[in-house]
Protein backbone atom coordinates (compact mmCIF):
# COMPACT_ATOMS: atom_id res chain seq x y z
CA UNK A 1 0.00 0.00 0.00
CA UNK A 2 2.76 2.42 0.67
CA UNK A 3 4.71 1.86 -2.66
CA UNK A 4 1.20 2.52 -4.41
CA UNK A 5 0.18 5.78 -2.56
CA UNK A 6 3.83 7.16 -3.16
CA UNK A 7 3.74 6.46 -6.61
CA UNK A 8 0.11 7.95 -6.82
CA UNK A 9 1.77 11.01 -5.14
CA UNK A 10 3.97 11.34 -8.14
CA UNK A 11 1.42 10.94 -10.53
CA UNK A 12 -0.24 14.13 -9.43
CA UNK A 13 2.40 16.20 -9.83
CA UNK A 14 4.14 14.57 -13.31
CA UNK A 15 0.90 13.25 -15.10
CA UNK A 16 3.29 11.87 -17.78
CA UNK A 17 4.44 8.86 -15.57
CA UNK A 18 1.04 7.77 -15.22
CA UNK A 19 1.48 4.65 -17.99
CA UNK A 20 4.69 3.16 -15.96
CA UNK A 21 2.84 3.44 -12.64
CA UNK A 22 -0.34 1.59 -14.21
CA UNK A 23 1.79 -1.12 -15.24
CA UNK A 24 3.67 -1.56 -12.13
CA UNK A 25 0.95 -1.81 -10.32
CA UNK A 26 -0.48 -4.21 -12.67
CA UNK A 27 2.57 -6.74 -12.42
CA UNK A 28 2.42 -6.00 -8.45
CA UNK A 29 -1.32 -7.26 -8.74
CA UNK A 30 -0.42 -10.23 -10.79
CA UNK A 31 2.19 -11.50 -8.60
CA UNK A 32 -0.01 -11.25 -5.30
CA UNK A 33 -2.33 -13.07 -7.00
CA UNK A 34 -3.03 -16.55 -5.87
CA UNK A 35 -1.61 -19.67 -8.45
CA UNK A 36 -2.84 -23.01 -8.94
CA UNK A 37 -0.78 -25.20 -6.75
CA UNK A 38 -0.66 -29.12 -7.76
CA UNK A 39 -1.33 -30.78 -3.98
CA UNK A 40 -0.79 -34.38 -3.77
CA UNK A 41 -0.87 -37.19 -1.49
CA UNK A 42 -0.16 -40.75 -1.70
CA UNK A 43 -0.56 -44.05 0.53
CA UNK A 44 0.94 -46.68 1.67
CA UNK A 45 3.52 -44.05 2.84
CA UNK A 46 5.69 -47.17 3.72
CA UNK A 47 5.74 -50.69 2.24
CA UNK A 48 7.20 -54.00 3.43
CA UNK A 49 7.56 -56.70 0.93
CA UNK A 50 9.33 -60.05 0.09
CA UNK A 51 9.43 -61.75 -2.77
CA UNK A 52 11.52 -64.92 -4.16
CA UNK A 53 14.08 -65.02 -6.47
CA UNK A 54 12.92 -65.35 -10.56
CA UNK A 55 8.98 -64.52 -8.90
CA UNK A 56 6.38 -61.75 -9.18
CA UNK A 57 4.55 -59.54 -7.08
CA UNK A 58 2.21 -56.47 -7.95
CA UNK A 59 1.93 -53.64 -5.59
CA UNK A 60 -0.70 -50.92 -5.57
CA UNK A 61 -0.22 -47.25 -4.82
CA UNK A 62 -3.14 -45.05 -4.54
CA UNK A 63 -2.25 -41.29 -5.64
CA UNK A 64 -4.93 -38.85 -4.23
CA UNK A 65 -5.45 -35.42 -5.83
CA UNK A 66 -6.42 -33.19 -2.94
CA UNK A 67 -6.19 -30.10 -5.53
CA UNK A 68 -9.21 -27.75 -7.04
CA UNK A 69 -8.15 -28.97 -10.61
CA UNK A 70 -7.38 -31.94 -12.75
CA UNK A 71 -3.96 -33.27 -12.79
CA UNK A 72 -1.51 -35.10 -14.32
CA UNK A 73 0.91 -36.69 -12.52
CA UNK A 74 4.63 -38.72 -13.24
CA UNK A 75 5.62 -41.85 -11.60
CA UNK A 76 9.22 -42.80 -10.81
CA UNK A 77 11.21 -45.41 -9.46
CA UNK A 78 14.48 -44.11 -7.56
CA UNK A 79 16.62 -45.61 -4.60
CA UNK A 80 16.56 -44.40 -1.08
CA UNK A 81 19.98 -44.74 1.28
CA UNK A 82 20.46 -43.17 4.64
CA UNK A 83 22.99 -40.30 5.77
CA UNK A 84 24.97 -40.75 9.02
CA UNK A 85 22.55 -39.17 10.92
CA UNK A 86 19.93 -41.57 9.73
CA UNK A 87 18.05 -39.36 7.39
CA UNK A 88 17.06 -40.60 3.54
CA UNK A 89 18.23 -39.50 0.38
CA UNK A 90 17.09 -40.88 -2.95
CA UNK A 91 19.12 -41.22 -6.44
CA UNK A 92 19.45 -43.93 -9.41
CA UNK A 93 21.73 -46.90 -9.24
CA UNK A 94 21.39 -47.09 -5.32
CA UNK A 95 20.01 -50.63 -5.64
CA UNK A 96 19.55 -53.45 -8.27
CA UNK A 97 15.89 -53.31 -7.65
CA UNK A 98 15.06 -50.22 -9.30
CA UNK A 99 14.93 -51.82 -12.25
CA UNK A 100 12.84 -54.69 -10.95
CA UNK A 101 10.30 -52.21 -10.74
CA UNK A 102 7.95 -50.47 -13.20
CA UNK A 103 4.50 -48.36 -12.67
CA UNK A 104 1.63 -49.65 -15.11
CA UNK A 105 2.12 -46.17 -16.97
CA UNK A 106 4.75 -43.49 -16.11
CA UNK A 107 2.02 -41.06 -16.71
CA UNK A 108 -1.71 -41.20 -14.83
CA UNK A 109 -4.13 -38.43 -14.73
CA UNK A 110 -6.42 -38.21 -11.59
CA UNK A 111 -9.28 -35.90 -11.15
CA UNK A 112 -9.87 -32.94 -9.02
CA UNK A 113 -10.75 -34.70 -5.55
CA UNK A 114 -10.32 -38.28 -6.95
CA UNK A 115 -8.67 -40.92 -5.72
CA UNK A 116 -6.93 -43.53 -8.38
CA UNK A 117 -5.00 -46.93 -7.65
CA UNK A 118 -1.86 -47.77 -9.70
CA UNK A 119 -0.06 -50.63 -9.93
CA UNK A 120 3.61 -51.37 -9.67
CA UNK A 121 5.06 -55.03 -11.11
CA UNK A 122 7.67 -56.51 -9.26
CA UNK A 123 10.02 -59.09 -11.22
CA UNK A 124 12.89 -60.37 -9.87
CA UNK A 125 15.51 -62.35 -11.32
CA UNK A 126 16.73 -65.79 -10.77
CA UNK A 127 20.11 -64.89 -9.56
CA UNK A 128 18.67 -61.85 -7.32
CA UNK A 129 20.53 -62.08 -4.85
CA UNK A 130 19.33 -62.44 -0.67
CA UNK A 131 18.55 -58.93 1.31
CA UNK A 132 17.09 -55.70 1.46
CA UNK A 133 16.57 -53.20 -1.61
CA UNK A 134 15.60 -49.54 -0.74
CA UNK A 135 13.23 -47.74 -3.35
CA UNK A 136 11.35 -44.79 -3.20
CA UNK A 137 7.97 -44.76 -5.05
CA UNK A 138 7.91 -41.23 -6.42
CA UNK A 139 4.98 -39.17 -7.47
CA UNK A 140 5.05 -35.56 -8.99
CA UNK A 141 2.81 -33.11 -10.95
CA UNK A 142 3.55 -33.23 -14.95
CA UNK A 143 5.14 -29.95 -15.77
CA UNK A 144 2.70 -28.98 -18.42
CA UNK A 145 0.78 -25.57 -16.25
CA UNK A 146 -2.95 -25.11 -16.37
CA UNK A 147 -4.58 -21.98 -18.55
CA UNK A 148 -3.10 -18.50 -17.13
CA UNK A 149 -1.14 -20.00 -13.91
CA UNK A 150 1.87 -21.21 -12.50
CA UNK A 151 1.74 -25.09 -11.29
CA UNK A 152 4.26 -25.34 -8.33
CA UNK A 153 6.03 -28.72 -8.49
CA UNK A 154 5.10 -30.98 -5.17
CA UNK A 155 6.75 -34.65 -5.28
CA UNK A 156 5.95 -37.23 -2.62
CA UNK A 157 6.97 -40.68 -2.14
CA UNK A 158 6.51 -43.51 -0.48
CA UNK A 159 9.76 -46.06 0.79
CA UNK A 160 9.43 -49.60 -0.54
CA UNK A 161 11.54 -51.72 1.52
CA UNK A 162 11.75 -55.13 -1.12
CA UNK A 163 13.68 -57.74 0.36
CA UNK A 164 14.77 -60.94 -1.10
CA UNK A 165 13.89 -64.31 0.45
CA UNK A 166 17.12 -66.25 1.32
CA UNK A 167 19.59 -67.01 3.68
CA UNK A 168 21.41 -63.90 4.87
CA UNK A 169 23.58 -62.77 7.82
CA UNK A 170 23.88 -59.34 10.43
CA UNK A 171 26.96 -57.64 10.42
CA UNK A 172 27.22 -54.56 12.48
CA UNK A 173 31.18 -53.19 12.79
CA UNK A 174 31.91 -50.24 15.16
CA UNK A 175 34.56 -48.32 12.96
CA UNK A 176 35.38 -45.43 15.64
CA UNK A 177 34.89 -44.76 18.98
CA UNK A 178 37.44 -42.44 20.42
CA UNK A 179 37.54 -39.36 22.89
CA UNK A 180 36.98 -36.31 20.42
CA UNK A 181 38.36 -33.14 21.48
CA UNK A 182 39.24 -34.22 24.79
CA UNK A 183 40.97 -32.68 27.74
CA UNK A 184 42.14 -35.09 30.15
CA UNK A 185 40.63 -32.55 33.36
CA UNK A 186 37.36 -31.86 32.49
CA UNK A 187 34.53 -33.45 33.50
CA UNK A 188 32.93 -33.64 30.06
CA UNK A 189 34.17 -36.69 27.88
CA UNK A 190 33.20 -36.33 24.46
CA UNK A 191 33.06 -39.44 22.10
CA UNK A 192 32.71 -39.90 18.30
CA UNK A 193 30.86 -43.36 17.30
CA UNK A 194 31.04 -44.45 14.03
CA UNK A 195 28.71 -47.77 13.25
CA UNK A 196 28.34 -49.32 9.91
CA UNK A 197 25.82 -51.96 8.37
CA UNK A 198 27.66 -54.34 6.61
CA UNK A 199 25.49 -56.89 6.34
CA UNK A 200 22.44 -57.02 3.66
CA UNK A 201 19.69 -56.30 5.36
CA UNK A 202 18.34 -52.99 8.00
CA UNK A 203 19.04 -54.06 11.76
CA UNK A 204 17.55 -52.66 14.56
CA UNK A 205 19.54 -51.49 17.39
CA UNK A 206 20.08 -50.88 21.00
CA UNK A 207 23.53 -49.36 22.35
CA UNK A 208 24.85 -48.05 25.58
CA UNK A 209 28.22 -46.74 27.20
CA UNK A 210 29.51 -48.24 29.95
CA UNK A 211 32.46 -46.66 32.43
CA UNK A 212 34.63 -48.87 34.29
CA UNK A 213 37.03 -47.51 36.77
CA UNK A 214 40.74 -49.33 37.20
CA UNK A 215 39.30 -52.07 39.39
CA UNK A 216 36.51 -53.34 36.38
CA UNK A 217 33.75 -51.78 38.13
CA UNK A 218 30.82 -50.03 36.51
CA UNK A 219 30.78 -46.30 37.44
CA UNK A 220 28.02 -45.45 34.59
CA UNK A 221 25.77 -47.04 32.20
CA UNK A 222 24.28 -44.86 29.68
CA UNK A 223 21.54 -45.84 26.72
CA UNK A 224 22.00 -43.90 23.88
CA UNK A 225 20.01 -43.75 20.76
CA UNK A 226 20.68 -45.08 17.65
CA UNK A 227 17.38 -46.63 15.93
CA UNK A 228 17.14 -48.58 13.00
CA UNK A 229 20.52 -48.94 10.72
CA UNK A 230 19.95 -49.77 6.72
CA UNK A 231 22.04 -52.22 4.96
CA UNK A 232 25.30 -50.85 3.91
CA UNK A 233 24.56 -47.57 5.80
CA UNK A 234 27.47 -45.94 8.53
CA UNK A 235 25.51 -44.15 11.73
CA UNK A 236 27.78 -41.70 13.12
CA UNK A 237 26.56 -40.47 16.67
CA UNK A 238 28.10 -37.67 19.14
CA UNK A 239 28.08 -38.94 22.68
CA UNK A 240 29.14 -37.12 25.95
CA UNK A 241 29.78 -38.95 29.28
CA UNK A 242 29.61 -36.66 32.49
CA UNK A 243 30.95 -38.08 35.53
CA UNK A 244 30.58 -35.05 37.93
CA UNK A 245 28.57 -32.16 38.32
CA UNK A 246 31.89 -29.51 37.92
CA UNK A 247 33.32 -28.71 34.15
CA UNK A 248 36.18 -26.46 34.50
CA UNK A 249 36.67 -23.84 31.99
CA UNK A 250 39.12 -21.43 31.43
CA UNK A 251 39.50 -19.23 34.60
CA UNK A 252 38.47 -22.27 36.52
CA UNK A 253 35.00 -21.06 35.97
CA UNK A 254 32.34 -23.64 37.03
CA UNK A 255 29.10 -24.41 35.36
CA UNK A 256 27.17 -26.85 36.75
CA UNK A 257 25.03 -29.63 35.11
CA UNK A 258 22.90 -32.60 36.26
CA UNK A 259 26.28 -35.96 35.99
CA UNK A 260 25.54 -39.12 34.49
CA UNK A 261 27.68 -40.32 37.49
CA UNK A 262 29.97 -38.71 40.29
CA UNK A 263 33.40 -39.75 39.27
CA UNK A 264 35.92 -38.08 41.92
CA UNK A 265 38.86 -39.87 41.86
CA UNK A 266 41.67 -39.80 39.59
CA UNK A 267 43.19 -42.28 37.53
CA UNK A 268 42.54 -44.44 34.19
CA UNK A 269 39.04 -45.41 33.46
CA UNK A 270 37.56 -47.52 30.24
CA UNK A 271 34.85 -46.09 28.23
CA UNK A 272 32.67 -49.16 26.45
CA UNK A 273 30.37 -49.17 24.44
CA UNK A 274 28.04 -51.95 23.16
CA UNK A 275 25.57 -51.84 20.06
CA UNK A 276 22.98 -55.29 19.99
CA UNK A 277 21.60 -55.57 17.08
CA UNK A 278 19.11 -57.26 14.80
CA UNK A 279 16.96 -60.40 14.95
CA UNK A 280 19.90 -62.56 16.47
CA UNK A 281 20.38 -59.76 19.13
CA UNK A 282 24.59 -59.72 18.46
CA UNK A 283 26.61 -57.32 20.03
CA UNK A 284 29.10 -55.31 19.15
CA UNK A 285 31.44 -53.88 21.11
CA UNK A 286 34.92 -51.07 21.36
CA UNK A 287 36.23 -49.52 24.11
CA UNK A 288 39.10 -46.62 24.54
CA UNK A 289 41.27 -45.08 27.45
CA UNK A 290 40.51 -42.26 29.34
CA UNK A 291 43.20 -40.57 32.32
CA UNK A 292 41.11 -38.46 34.57
CA UNK A 293 42.77 -35.36 36.79
CA UNK A 294 40.36 -33.44 37.69
CA UNK A 295 41.79 -29.97 39.43
CA UNK A 296 41.37 -31.08 42.90
CA UNK A 297 43.81 -34.19 41.83
CA UNK A 298 46.29 -32.03 40.65
CA UNK A 299 46.22 -29.33 43.58
CA UNK A 300 46.66 -32.03 45.76
CA UNK A 301 49.85 -33.30 44.03
CA UNK A 302 51.19 -29.78 43.39
CA UNK A 303 50.44 -29.02 47.11
CA UNK A 304 52.52 -32.80 48.12
CA UNK A 305 55.13 -31.23 46.33
CA UNK A 306 55.70 -28.45 47.93
CA UNK A 307 55.11 -29.98 51.52
CA UNK A 308 57.71 -32.87 50.81
CA UNK A 309 59.84 -30.55 49.39
CA UNK A 310 60.13 -28.04 52.88
CA UNK A 311 60.24 -31.56 54.80
CA UNK A 312 62.77 -32.50 52.61
CA UNK A 313 65.00 -29.22 52.85
CA UNK A 314 63.88 -28.84 56.86
CA UNK A 315 65.51 -32.85 57.30
CA UNK A 316 68.54 -31.69 55.58
CA UNK A 317 69.26 -28.33 57.40
CA UNK A 318 68.67 -30.61 60.69
CA UNK A 319 71.02 -33.35 59.53
CA UNK A 320 73.68 -30.41 58.93
CA UNK A 321 73.56 -29.01 61.90
CA UNK A 322 74.05 -32.04 63.94
CA UNK A 323 76.91 -33.20 61.91
CA UNK A 324 80.48 -32.91 63.64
Amino acid sequence: MFFLSLRVTKWRSNPSHWAGDCFVALLLAMTLLPSPVSAVSISPSKAFVTIDPGASQTMILKIKNDGPRDARYKLLVLGAKQNENGDLFYGANFWPAETWVQPESNVVEVGAGQERKVIFEINAPRDAAPGSNYLSLQVEPSSSAGAGGVQLQARVASLLILQVAGSVREELEILQWSPRAYSWRKAVWPFELIAQNNGPVEVETAARVVVKNWLGREKIIKEIELGKILAGAIRVSHQEVKPHGVVYCKGLCPTIYTPDSKIWLPGRYTVKTEIKYGLTKQTARAEAQVWFWPLWSLLAGLLLIVVGSLAGSIALRKARSLAP
